[in-house]
């Protein structure tokens, strides 16, 4: 047995099968289903680990265990059985349909790409003005709100002096002249671990 990345590959009978492979510090953790995040956020945390199932699995039964594990997973976060149910039939197939798929030929008449506006999720609130931007032909994506991260670390984060960081370029005048010119040094900072 050998992993490889997220994929487990043992050898049966003479060739290779594939499953899901967990590191043992995994947790299982995904965002609860009564948080304050979008739906779409919700359905795709389900949609991710279906699709690593279904391409990476190699047995009927591997993979059936594998989606089993997934319902357990967000039920037990709170998700409802009919949502996820529905995220896994999806998945199938969409990942179906692209199998079959052929690349489209050019069309002559094709629309416009949608003009894409992104502005901070407001749960509720959001969903009504996506539905009434799109009636104007105006696609709304949701970005999220300033978080605790960005607050904390872009302001707040410690600036080294400029000769304490490394490859920065120097100049210092010295006092001593040649000719009647300064002498100049020019140098670059270097830290060592």
């Amino acid at each position: 047995m050998a992993e490889y990345l997220d994929i487990c590959i043992t050898r049966r009978d003479d060739k290779f099968c594939t499953k899901v492979y967990r590191k043992s510090c995994n947790t299982n953790q995904v965002p609860a289903f009564s948080s304050y995040t979008e739906t779409r956020y919700l359905r795709a945390a389900i949609r991710s680990d279906c699709t690593r199932a279904i391409r990476y699995c190699s047995s009927m039964r591997d993979r059936q265990q594998e989606l089993d594990f997934i319902r357990q997973k967000f039920h037990h976060h709170g998700y409802p059985r009919s949502f996820i149910d529905s995220a896994i039939q999806k998945t199938r197939t969409d990942l179906r349909l692209k199998a079959r798929a052929l690349p489209a030929p050019p069309s002559a008449n094709s629309h416009p790409a949608p003009v894409r506006v992104s502005v901070p999720f407001a749960g509720p609130l959001f969903y009504q003005l996506k539905r009434e931007a799109s009636k104007i032909g105006i696609q709304l994506v949701s970005k999220p709100s300033v978080t605790i991260g960005s607050l904390l670390c872009s302001k707040a984060k410690h600036q080294l002096p400029k000769l304490q960081q490394s490859n920065v370029i120097y100049r210092i005048e010295c006092s001593c002249q040649v000719d009647g010119d300064p002498m100049v040094y020019i140098g670059e900072t270097d830290r060592f671990p």
